[in-house]
This record gives C-alpha cells, structure tokens and sequence, in this order.
C-alpha cells in the first residue's frame, strides 16, 4: 500500500502555577493508492493537569479526552474473471470518544516512566506502559 499522508494542527496551552490545561485538534487524510476513495480524520483532545517536584522525582499527571471522526466510507473494487467488478464497502464509526488519564514520572535527568489508561466505555480500551532514557 503507499501513498501520501499530509496533515495540520494546532495546540494551545495555557498555566498557572502548577496546573496547566492543553487543547489541540489536528486534520489528516491520506490518499492511498489501492482505495477507490481518499480518507480523511479530525482528532481533538484536552487535558488537564498538574506538574511539579516530588521527592521520588517531577511528576506529570493528568486527565482528558480525545475525540475522533472520519468522513468516510471505505470502498475498494478488484476485478474478478468468474465475477466481473467486486467492490467491498466499509463504512467507519462517526466518532469515538475517550476519557484517558496519565501519570508520568521524571527519574532524575536521564530516566522517564509513564502510564496511561483510557476507554470509551464500550468496546475500546488505552493501555500504555512506557520507559525512557534520555542520553
């Protein structure tokens, strides 16, 4: 499969004292070479949170949601010899929704830890567990 991918957003950010509160939405679409159509998704999400200096280390933690939607219908037609044209169709969600939280962790200047859960209550579930060293 190959084609282009191009995209665009913006992020605001905005903070008092140790609390902070993040929107961003981006636009991306892609036409890929093997679909009848190009695809096309809005993603927007926003957090709030807290940062600040413990003993164990700085620590991050935050909740939010995130949104997505795509304007879509998969469509996909093969020729076939005993069949003749054969399309397959697929039509995506409208929109997903998902509250997340996150805690990440600064462990001196070199190691970062963070954990992230989130759902839409449905039949999506986030879980990420993450490590890092900065050298």
């Amino acid at each position: 499969m190959g084609g282009p991918l191009v995209g665009l957003g913006a992020t605001a950010v905005a903070g008092y004292g140790r609390w902070f509160v993040l929107a961003d939405a981006n636009y991306n679409y892609s036409d890929i070479q093997e679909l009848d159509e190009g695809l096309g998704a809005w993603f927007v999400s926003a957090r709030s949170g807290w940062s600040g200096a413990m003993r164990q280390g700085t620590w991050r933690a935050w909740v939010g949601g995130a949104w997505l939607t795509t304007d879509l219908t998969l469509r996909v037609s093969q020729e076939s010899a005993a069949l003749g044209t054969v399309v397959w169709r697929w039509t995506s969600r409208p929109w997903i929704r998902s509250p997340t939280a996150r805690r990440r962790v600064s462990l001196g200047r070199r190691w970062e830890a963070l954990v992230e859960v989130g759902s839409n209550f449905d039949d999506a579930f986030l879980g990420v567990l993450s490590a890092a060293f900065r050298f």
